[in-house]
């Protein structure tokens, strides 16, 4: 019943392939089958229109196992284990539980159950928690003055709505506790108790590949909103947004994006603060090296493709470059256009069978 609400061809009219064409791919979203087609038969009295789904050999249950290593800043490096393990179609209205593990420096569990509330699969239902026990350097004035470490243990519910096959809309609540500490006395504050509030999040993306695209566009709005009034032992808001558009030329391709973050007027604890610093993200500083109650930035990049190794696990490879410009304050009235930071990076890349690497 799902897939047959995705088919809007009318019997008795002419076929609408480019409308064909629409609903076989919003089927294929449905993330069941590894194929779907379709057929025209004639017989003496009718024309029949055939759809065929072929159900993935590895479905309900998916597992994804990675490891990403970052090396180079300031004589530190990280290396990270990453495992997913995906279940698909727990039920008739197309459930799916999803659950993250990340072991390395930053340990992270994260689960989820989606559960659409109709055939139709639009609106939802999303149950989720999570623990994350993470070390993180500090900066101040762009020097490092040590670490501090943060675990916590959060819960949410959120209702919302699929929006085409490119977004989704969603609103809820989450609660949980964080335990936030540093060994030196020139750290961030530290914090022990509850965060609780309601959150909003807008999402789309219609970029046609998620690494390297060749066009399209994507982004995000959050908001979150901690209130006494649920628990929490601080009351903050924060809102932030990010849009990335892409588009090629030949075999070159621009990438536009735009982000930024506030904390409207109020006052965001140290361990929630906007951070920027890394790869494309301010790439000439260390991860995190920027922090403020409000952050601002652009960038522009080029990318591409040189080679495509011919095997049988083909490697693309690409080269490129980025100017981004931006910074973080410690309120919205200090932001201003003439107090940016400036970065520009060049990166050899490669997209391999088993995952991307850059070095930039």
């Amino acid at each position: 019943r799902a897939i047959r609400r995705r088919i809007h061809q009318q019997e008795g009219q002419a076929l609408d392939l480019d409308l064909l064409k629409d609903d076989l791919a919003d089927i294929y979203d449905l993330q069941v089958a590894e194929l779907v087609d379709f057929a025209v038969t004639e017989t003496d009295s009718q024309t029949v229109l055939t759809v065929a789904t072929n159900p993935k050999l590895y479905a309900p249950h998916i597992l994804r196992i990675g490891f990403s290593y970052v090396g180079g800043q300031n004589d530190k490096s990280h290396a990270a284990a990453h495992l997913r393990h995906t279940w698909l179609e727990m039920n008739r209205f197309g459930g799916e539980w999803r659950n993250d593990l990340q072991f390395g420096r930053e340990f992270g569990i994260i689960s989820e159950i989606y559960q659409p509330l109709s055939w139709s699969r639009v609106p939802f239902l999303a149950v989720g928690g999570w623990r994350r026990d993470g070390n993180y350097d500090w900066y101040g004035n762009l020097d490092d003055l040590g670490d501090f470490d943060v675990i916590e243990h959060t819960g949410s519910l959120d209702v919302g709505t699929r929006i085409s096959h490119w977004g989704e809309l969603r609103t809820g609540v989450r609660y949980g506790n964080v335990l936030a500490t540093t060994p030196t006395s020139t750290g961030p504050d530290e914090f022990d108790g509850h965060i609780g509030g309601f959150t909003g999040r807008l999402a789309w993306d219609s970029l046609d590949h998620p690494l390297f695209p060749a066009g399209g566009t994507a982004g995000e709005i959050e908001f979150f909103a901690a209130r006494l009034g649920l628990g929490s032992d601080l009351e903050y808001d924060k809102l932030e947004g990010r849009l990335t558009s892409a588009a090629s030329a030949g075999h070159s391709t621009f990438m536009l994006t735009f982000q930024g973050g506030s904390s409207l007027a109020t006052v965001l604890p140290d361990f929630d603060t906007f951070a920027a610093g890394g790869l494309d993200l301010l790439s000439g500083y260390h991860d995190h090296q920027l922090r403020g109650q409000t952050y601002g930035m652009g960038s522009v990049r080029w990318y591409r493709k040189i080679l495509t190794s011919p095997s049988i696990f083909p490697t693309t490879w690409y080269i490129g470059a980025g100017f981004e410009a931006g910074n973080t304050w410690d309120d919205r009235d200090s932001a201003r256009l003439n107090d940016l930071r400036y970065c520009f990076n060049v990166s050899f890349m490669a997209n391999t069978y088993i995952g991307p690497a850059v070095l930039a």
